[in-house]
């Protein structure tokens, strides 16, 4: 029995690491974000004369 229809990659495919470094991701951007960025994040938006 065919339990997925669409062929889509079910959730059990992606591996550990990658559903890890996603989170990381989004995280990182959700710090950006809200503003209290991480350590590289000095700067990027001040313009220099």
């Amino acid at each position: 029995m065919n339990t997925n229809p669409d062929n889509r990659p079910s959730e059990s495919v992606e591996s550990e690491e990658v559903r890890q470094a996603r989170r990381a991701a989004l995280d990182e951007l959700t710090r950006v974000a809200a503003g209290n960025g991480s350590a590289d994040d000095t700067n990027h938006f001040i313009p220099t004369r």
